[in-house]
């Protein structure tokens, strides 16, 4: 079933993330807030499949913080993620 960036975003916000535990395994990702324009990083508890956050771009330092407040996290990235290349290199 097809379904529009907006919708997604939208159930993302809305949809509690947080059940009481921190996530223990985040998936980390790029994601286009609008395709072929802007991207950012989205962060995925892969336990439980909830989004935990939204980063506003693929840079190193907000990618640091946002895996920051998460720090007893082991995380995954996507194969072709940008990011993954960003913090393997630093």
């Amino acid at each position: 079933m097809p379904v529009s960036a907006d919708t997604i975003l939208r159930i993302a916000r809305t949809r509690p993330s947080d059940n009481g535990e921190a996530p223990r395994i985040l998936g980390v990702d790029d994601w286009a807030w609008r395709r072929g324009r802007r991207y950012g990083t989205i962060l995925v508890d892969l336990e439980t499949n909830n989004v935990v956050d939204l980063l506003p771009d693929r840079e190193k330092d907000t990618l640091s913080e946002g895996l920051g407040d998460h720090p007893q996290a082991i995380w995954e990235s996507g194969g072709f993620c940008e990011v993954r290349s960003l913090c393997v290199r630093h």
